[in-house]
């Protein structure tokens, strides 16, 4: 879980962020996944056919987010880590909050971010 303590003690700029796409990378291929993260000027730029796969799971996660009513999505950029952070620590406090879009997660300097996260009743 993120300590927003521990947030000034690892730079931003250094931090790892851990997407589905690179995920699947490293399923596929250690070595992708490591050029992907510490080499990304390397890659090929998006094809066009690429960009409708980007643009199509957009809209995807559009459509997901009808399922949760009244959820919350954190409206922190991608590179507004700390924003994002903050967001989702203060929604997670929120008890009347059902479900977290996009929520923002920071862990051994590594940074997430959840499509979706639906709060479920305890159970006693």
């Amino acid at each position: 879980m993120t300590d927003l303590n521990a947030l000034s003690a690892i730079p931003l700029l250094k931090v790892t962020r851990l997407s589905k796409s690179k995920f699947l990378s490293g399923l596929q291929c250690h070595k992708r996944l490591y050029l992907e993260v510490h080499q990304p000027s390397l890659a090929t730029k998006p094809d066009a056919a690429t960009q409708a796969m980007f643009e199509m799971g957009t809209e995807v996660g559009e459509l997901a987010r009808s399922r949760f009513p009244g959820g919350v999505l954190v409206t922190a950029g991608y590179r507004q880590t700390e924003a994002a952070l903050v967001q989702t620590a203060a929604l997670l406090q929120d008890l009347t909050v059902p479900a977290i879009f996009e929520g923002a997660f920071l862990y051994g300097g590594v940074l997430i971010r959840a499509d979706i996260l639906e709060r479920v009743p305890a159970i006693e």
